[in-house]
């Protein structure tokens, strides 16, 4: 499985790279909306895991763009807005599911799953 992790914040993207590595995945890492829309152009992912608050945009702005390009690829929101109508717009705007930063890794796995 290739997994696509879209996380600005080194050390989370170090921590959550690591612990799909151990478990066997493949995994790109890309820090903003635009380089994670070149990614999504280029490679079939199995799993997107998508954080909210990028140096050039609110991931969000970029779920509809995946459902374009790869319409199947489910698509986990991390990031630490954590209000209720947060993690509706997340839902809504098209994401599988929402997890709140700080996270459990092997709840982050669970969910994958």
């Amino acid at each position: 499985m290739r997994i696509l992790v879209v996380e600005d914040e080194d050390d989370i993207a170090s921590i959550v790279r690591a612990k799909l590595q151990q478990q066997g995945y493949i995994v790109d890492v890309v820090g903003s909306v635009g380089e994670a829309e070149a990614a999504v152009t280029c490679a079939a992912y199995t799993l997107i895991i998508l954080d909210r608050r990028l140096p050039d945009g609110d991931g969000l702005q970029l779920v509809p763009r995946i459902r374009q390009i790869q319409s199947e690829t489910p698509v986990i929101m991390l990031t630490a807005l954590d209000s209720v109508s947060a993690k509706v717009a997340g839902l809504n705007s098209g994401a599988d599911d929402y997890l709140s930063k700080p996270f459990d890794s092997d709840e982050l796995l669970a969910r994958m799953r």
